[in-house]
């Protein structure tokens, strides 16, 4: 048989011995420009002409200007014209014309033209043009034959952002090409801090659910920058709650409570952490991580006489077991399992006597999300009577002593309830009547109210639930119709209001009759997030037909007609334990046992799911080969579509039995795997917290024994 969630040593010990033993910067040049002038032209003699002299040529423009840091736009240098002297007449002397001021003049008939010098760029602001002006001409002027060379381009200008453009290059002689300003410069600013590690790691599975969430920086931050608003941790996009630390170069999240069994999460910091300097991250940062799947611990075998155990669980997966002795002056018990969180290893408390009584029965508890409890059972009195008695624990801590409520004739049942304010109920049924008592939030009970609701069926069990609005609803099977004539057993409702602070009149789930002939098991209720319900039971008669129906509430219109669920009506349903009923945040998910086929004797465990409005087909979850204990099947789910079901199965045809489970995880269940094996026949109670935790518990008595063995095995 495959495994899944393996088997792991546990961590449960307190419970064994309680029950047994860029600012942008512009920047800026001078232009400055140089002229040239040439010397007059001289007097030739009668009847020649003199060429005028030849025009020095250009100095060469100046490079630009260095940029301040920004990008700058080098300078370009402006080419000198220059214009000839102008020649005399013949046989006149006459005066060469001055040159233009911008770049020296061209000789007229000069051969050469003297090559301008190489001005250099960058930093240096000006450079001399050549020094050698044209050579004298001859008899007849010629135009000059080429033109002064212009200034080399200038080196590129120093880095930096928005720099102004270099200075003009000076005038270059005639012709003469334009110097090259410099290049532009690239500007560059302080380097913004960045995450340069994260754990658990991106993408990571299999992270453990109690651990702590590190985010490591390049550089040192701003502790004030620091903080929960910054660094957040969600889970389905809801921030979960937590504390942020922070010392060196890294952040430290560690989350208030256990994160969730197979949970999805994202860590985000914002762009707003500075570094010292005042520089922010360059962009806001995230992650994702899977916290592991849980794992089934050992199972703690107790001792506490020939009792009972129940347990139940609050939202952050504190378990909260309690059993009772029935032949010995033990009395009632309690204790709570912790699993480990972030910066708590977790275990069982020190366990708590209830109180010290002989043959105190049944004892139940109850929880609400935020660990408020009230632990519930019944001591016989004289004769037929029974006292009920509670005792509650609230703020951390055990009221001094437990408080008798009702007394009863003939009990048959009791249900606890805590509402989402910390108000506890308790609901008894006896004298064939139906008595409710409440606390206020402080936890002081109120006076008895016995209410005349139909009477409560000789075996079934009181089915109490609170939904978030703090409203309740107690359901019983009942017999108020039952006789000779009409042998019917019907499934009746009560609702409480959170405003009036009372129970409604009883109504008939419809289309929930018993089958003439037949047998009607005892409800189960569950409550999803948005204040409505589901209700279950199994029915068969005595032909061929049975099943398991359910019924959906909701406050706007009630309790639906109840509907089969099972598809397979096959008789030897059993009638007696309830139907194992959960929420997983989007699905109720039901579990139940079935025959196989028509008049098989072997019972197996079968699952279904309301989706969508609607149920799906029931599935078998055991193997099919071997008989479900009768005593039923458990089912738990978490907040986030997983969830768990277990059962006892018999091994072949020996007198033992496997305690078994299958989980439901991304979309489909598990095969069946081994929690463990033990003597005798075992039931199964199933609870589970929204974050995944859950607690198995049951309870047996050995071949030869009278003592029942309490077990007890945590799956986290």
């Amino acid at each position: 048989m495959k495994s899944v969630g393996g088997l792991v040593k546990g961590k449960a010990t307190g419970l064994t011995a309680m029950l047994l033993g860029t600012a942008a910067v512009s920047g800026c040049g001078s232009d400055r420009h140089f002229s040239c002038k040439t010397a007059a032209c001289e007097a030739a003699g009668s009847g020649n002409t003199q060429a005028g002299g030849g025009g020095g040529a250009g100095k060469s423009g100046s490079g630009g200007a260095s940029g301040k840091p920004g990008s700058g736009t080098g300078g370009s240098s402006t080419a000198g014209a220059s214009t000839g002297g102008d020649s005399a007449s013949g046989g006149n002397t006459s005066s060469g014309g001055d040159t233009s001021s911008s770049g020296g003049t061209s000789n007229t008939g000069g051969t050469t033209h003297g090559t301008g010098g190489s001005g250099t760029g960058g930093t240096t602001n000006e450079s001399s043009g050549g020094d050698t002006g044209g050579a004298q001409a001859g008899d007849t002027g010629s135009s000059g034959a080429s033109s002064g060379t212009g200034g080399s381009s200038g080196s590129a200008g120093k880095a930096g952002t928005g720099g102004s453009s270099g200075t003009t290059g000076g005038s270059s002689g005639a012709g003469g090409s334009s110097g090259a300003g410099g290049s532009s410069g690239t500007g560059s600013g302080p380097t913004p801090p960045s995450v340069t590690a994260v754990s658990p790691a991106n993408d990571a599975t299999g992270v453990a659910p109690d651990g702590t969430i590190q985010i490591t920086f390049s550089e040192a931050l701003q502790s004030s920058t620091v903080n929960g608003t910054s660094v957040t941790i969600s889970q389905n996009g809801t921030a979960i709650s937590g504390t942020v630390t922070y010392a060196g170069v890294t952040a430290t999240f560690t989350p208030s409570a256990r994160l969730s069994l197979l949970g999805d999460y994202t860590v985000k910091v914002s762009h707003t952490v500075q570094d010292l300097a005042g520089t922010n991250l360059a962009a806001d940062f995230s992650s994702t991580f899977t916290v592991r799947d849980g794992a089934w611990g050992s199972p703690q075998a107790t001792v506490c006489g020939t009792g009972f155990i129940n347990a139940a669980v609050d939202a952050q997966g504190n378990v909260l077991v309690t059993c009772s002795n029935t032949s010995s002056t033990t009395g009632v018990y309690a204790a709570w399992y912790r699993p480990p969180r972030a910066g708590s290893a977790g275990g069982w408390d020190t366990p708590a006597t209830i109180e010290s009584c002989t043959n105190c029965y049944s004892p139940k508890v109850a929880v609400n999300a935020s660990g408020t409890a009230v632990v519930g059972y019944w001591n016989p009195g004289s004769g037929s009577t029974a006292t009920f008695k509670a005792r509650q624990y609230r703020n951390g801590a055990w009221e001094s002593a437990s408080q008798s409520l009702v007394t009863a004739s003939d009990p048959e049942d009791f249900a606890l309830g805590v509402g989402p304010s910390g108000d506890a109920h308790m609901a008894v049924y006896g004298d064939a009547t139906l008595s409710t008592r409440h606390t206020d939030t402080s936890g002081t009970w109120s006076s008895a109210v016995t209410d005349t609701y139909a009477t409560v069926a000789s075996g079934s069990t009181l089915a109490m639930a609170f939904t978030p609005n703090g409203n309740g609803l107690l359901a019983w099977r009942t017999d108020a119709n039952f006789s000779d004539q009409n042998p019917h057993y019907t499934i009746r409702t009560t609702r409480y209001s959170a405003t009036s602070k009372a129970w409604s009149a009883d109504t008939d789930v419809d289309g929930i009759t018993e089958p003439t002939g037949g047998g009607l098991g005892p409800p189960s209720l569950v409550v999803d997030g948005s204040n409505n319900a589901m209700l279950a039971c199994t029915f068969v008669d005595e032909t061929a037909n049975g099943g398991v129906y359910a019924s959906r509430f909701t406050a706007a219109s009630g309790w639906s007609t109840g509907t089969p669920i099972d598809n397979l009506q096959y008789q030897d349903l059993s009638d007696e334990e309830p139907t194992a009923l959960a929420f997983d945040g989007t699905d109720f998910v039901a579990g139940w046992m079935q025959p196989t086929a028509q008049g098989s004797a072997l019972l197996n465990a079968y699952s279904n799911r309301y989706h969508g409005g609607t149920w799906g087909t029931a599935e078998l979850r055991s193997d099919g080969q071997s008989g479900v204990d009768p005593n039923g099947v458990g089912m738990a789910s978490d907040a986030y579509g997983n969830s768990l079901m277990v059962w006892t199965e018999q091994i072949g045809t020996t007198a033992d039995f496997d305690a078994l489970f299958s989980r439901y995880a991304n979309g489909a269940w598990s095969d069946p795997a081994q929690i463990f094996t033990q003597a005798a026949r075992w039931g199964a109670r199933l609870v589970g917290a929204p974050n995944g935790v859950a607690a198995f518990v049951t309870s047996y008595v050995p071949s030869g024994s009278s003592t029942a063995t309490f077990t007890v095995v945590i799956f986290d």
